[in-house]
């Protein structure tokens, strides 16, 4: 028989009841006080939540300490987070937050539900699924980070000398549209990020505003600063290095016709000696 156990803070919410009234021969419902999940579904482990109420910083805290809590405990169980929407509005803000947060950096498949009916027809899937099947489904719902900027960013701005941490840059991430946005930010913007303050702000702006230094000679190194020609006009709208480069591509040119014209000169002067 298929078990659904249920923590018993939710012995009474809509979902429960709806699974207490599908109870057969082939769905038994549990209630258990010492579970750290909300359902679980044989290896499966489910925390619900409402949308709305994730918009919450006390509550986003709690939910990522019952996860890595629930993760240390039984390290081969898969874990799943589903969040009812409802008619909620949702927000960029917060859906990053999942995303990010709770499915890249915690490794939590996430999956949304409108509907109580889909909540209940997702745990009765688990709870009557093998452990491959739950497996394969959490590899499906899991953000994926292959292309995803975040791991790239902690990696790369958490070498030392180290000035962020990894939870600043998540921090950050959920406050910027893309990497170009966080790149390009505020200070204004970074300043109000919990953790960061005026000190970490400076430091971070400076780094993102340091000018890369110069591996390779630029054109006005190597080409000299010859007198404007005739044949090369000075033009205000075409910049120093542009004039000076197209200068001296003609005066190469104009060495090379000379050559070619002297030794022309010199051959024919041959043949009219033979």
């Amino acid at each position: 028989m298929n078990t659904v156990t249920v923590r018993d803070a939710l012995s009474t919410h809509e979902v429960t009841r709806s699974l207490l009234r599908r109870r057969s021969t082939s769905l038994a419902v549990e209630i258990d006080k010492s579970i750290e999940c909300d359902y679980r579904c044989g290896r499966a482990k489910v925390f619900f939540y409402d949308y709305r109420v994730l918009a919450a910083k006390r509550t986003r805290t709690l939910l990522i300490e019952r996860i890595m809590q629930t993760k240390g405990a039984h390290g081969r169980d898969i874990i799943f987070l589903v969040v009812f929407m409802g008619a909620a509005e949702a927000s960029i803000e917060t859906l990053s937050w999942i995303n990010i947060d709770c499915g890249l950096q915690h490794r939590c498949s996430v999956v949304f539900c409108w509907a109580i009916e889909e909540v209940v027809q997702f745990l009765e899937t688990l709870s009557s699924s093998s452990y491959s099947l739950v497996a394969t489904l959490a590899r499906d719902t899991m953000p994926t980070s292959s292309s995803a900027p975040l791991p790239l960013l902690i990696e790369a701005l958490t070498q030392s000398p180290q000035i962020l941490t990894r939870t600043d840059i998540v921090r950050a991430s959920n406050r910027c549209k893309s990497v170009a946005d966080l790149l390009l930010c505020s200070t204004e913007t970074l300043v109000d990020i919990p953790g960061f303050g005026p000190k970490k702000t400076k430091k971070v702006c400076e780094l993102f505003n340091t000018p890369f230094v110069a591996g390779m000679p630029l054109v006005t190194d190597i080409v000299p600063k010859p007198h404007l020609s005739e044949s090369v006009q000075a033009d205000t709208k075409m910049p120093d290095a542009v004039r000076q480069a197209l200068e001296r591509i003609r005066d190469i040119e104009d060495n090379e016709d000379e050559g070619l014209e002297t030794e022309f000169q010199v051959k024919s002067l041959n043949g009219i000696g033979k």
